[in-house]
């Protein structure tokens, strides 16, 4: 994947009194992208949840000063989406680029946590 220029802009802090600080400014190559991310199943363990993406070529948005980019999963958004929430995924998650989900899979099985692939 080519590397794409960060650009740092200063973003004001949302609490009053706070300086501001320095956010991130980008998009992310074209290609396949690994998502991944962890969270606690309830009973003391850990759940690795994966998606194989696609993500497109997509302009800078100049007034959307914040990292972004277009994912297009292996599946229509929507059951995504249900299959994502349903297996415990959360708001935050990691974007790795290329296929990385037998390496987080073996990761898993080697710390005897969960392991689970939207699909």
């Amino acid at each position: 994947h080519p590397l794409r220029k960060v650009r740092l802009i200063e973003r004001p802090w949302q609490q009053p009194g706070k300086t501001s600080f320095a956010g991130m400014h980008f998009n992310t190559a074209p290609g396949k992208v690994t998502l991944v991310t962890i969270t606690p199943d309830g009973n003391g363990r850990f759940r690795y949840i994966t998606a194989l993406v696609n993500v497109a070529e997509n302009p800078l948005l100049k007034d959307f000063p914040k990292p972004h980019w277009l994912a297009d999963p292996q599946i229509p958004v929507e059951q995504f989406l249900d299959r994502y929430s349903e297996l415990g995924g959360c708001h935050h998650l990691s974007a790795v680029a290329g296929d990385h989900r037998e390496a987080i899979r073996a990761l898993a099985i080697l710390q005897n946590q969960d392991y689970v692939e939207v699909k």
